[in-house]
């Protein structure tokens, strides 16, 4: 098997910190992985907040659907636990808790960013955030126009998709 190797770059530095699923937290699953990965990567800070690792709190994302007021709670808590820790970037692993706080990035001093996107840029691969760029839109239309050969290519119903883009993306 022919192994592509990468040599990172400072493409990703800056002061993290991170946000981790709650369900990680809940099952204990690999706390230390992440962080570890972000360590390694060239000019990178890592800056923890108050709640993290086992205690980490909930983004609110699992309540946005039927408790909208609970959902805004959680969010706006765990932003501005964020804050104060003078990070660049507030990472998230999980796409929902990145849409969660995303909708309210431009009210803090830090810029929302998937781990997998931040990994990719310090290898020198561009990757295009197309999950936080539609969470940004929240417009149902835009977001189809934007994927309409995925959408075309895809074994779902069209029906199902926009059923599946309009839970995620506008609320």
């Amino acid at each position: 098997m022919d192994v592509k190797r990468f040599s990172m770059s400072d493409a990703s530095a800056g002061t993290m910190t991170l946000h981790e699923p709650c369900e990680s937290a809940y099952t204990a699953l690999d706390l230390d992985g992440p962080r570890e990965v972000l360590r390694q990567l060239p000019g990178v800070s890592l800056r923890e907040m108050e709640h993290h690792g086992e205690k980490t709190v909930c983004c609110g994302s699992g309540a946005i659907s039927w408790f909208p007021e609970s959902c805004a709670k959680f969010r706006e808590d765990r932003l501005r636990e964020a804050a104060p820790t003078g990070a660049e970037y507030l990472v998230t692993i999980c796409h929902y808790c990145g849409q969660t706080f995303v909708s309210d990035e431009e009210r803090f001093d830090f810029s929302v960013t998937n781990y997998v996107n931040l990994v990719a840029n310090a290898m020198g691969i561009q990757r295009d955030d197309k999950f936080k760029r539609y969470a940004k839109w929240r417009d149902l239309e835009s977001i189809l126009k934007d994927a309409d050969e995925y959408v075309q290519g895809s074994p779902f119903r069209k029906a199902r998709i926009v059923e599946a883009l309009r839970a995620v993306f506008i609320h």
